[in-house]
């Protein structure tokens, strides 16, 4: 959940298939369980202050854009607590709208920019078909 369109892609299947929601709420919950070990300080101590502050950071935004979606109040909450969450809310309102995939890239490109992140890969055109 370190992506800036896994929040729409989540919304787009609970509109398409609400019934799913439950389900939804259950796979997002066990998945933020798992990452909030990286939370740790622990981990915090061991790991280079742009990862860790980076890794976090996407994580806590896809948290609070996911809560409402799977009405979970408490999601983004170990975020927050962790110092995360205005970070959070920078991240998730350069992803406030949702501009198909080249707004997932424009949108991958300011968070990374806003993370320190912005020389630490590059786009490439892959010329082939797949078969």
């Amino acid at each position: 959940m370190s992506v800036p369109a896994n929040p729409w892609i989540v919304r787009r299947l609970l509109a398409e298939a609400p019934t799913l929601r439950h389900d939804a709420k259950v796979g997002v919950g066990t998945m933020f369980a798992a990452s909030y070990a990286a939370l740790q300080a622990e981990l915090a101590a061991i790991t280079p202050p742009t990862v860790y502050r980076a890794v976090n950071g996407m994580k806590a935004a896809s948290a609070y854009a996911l809560a409402p979606l799977v009405a979970d109040d408490d999601l983004a909450q170990p975020y927050e607590n962790a110092g995360f969450g205005k970070l959070a809310a920078t991240l998730h309102e350069l992803n406030a709208t949702d501009r198909g995939s080249a707004g997932d890239r424009e949108t991958a490109d300011a968070w990374a920019r806003e993370l320190g992140l912005g020389d630490w890969y590059e786009w490439r055109r892959i010329d082939r078909r797949l078969p």
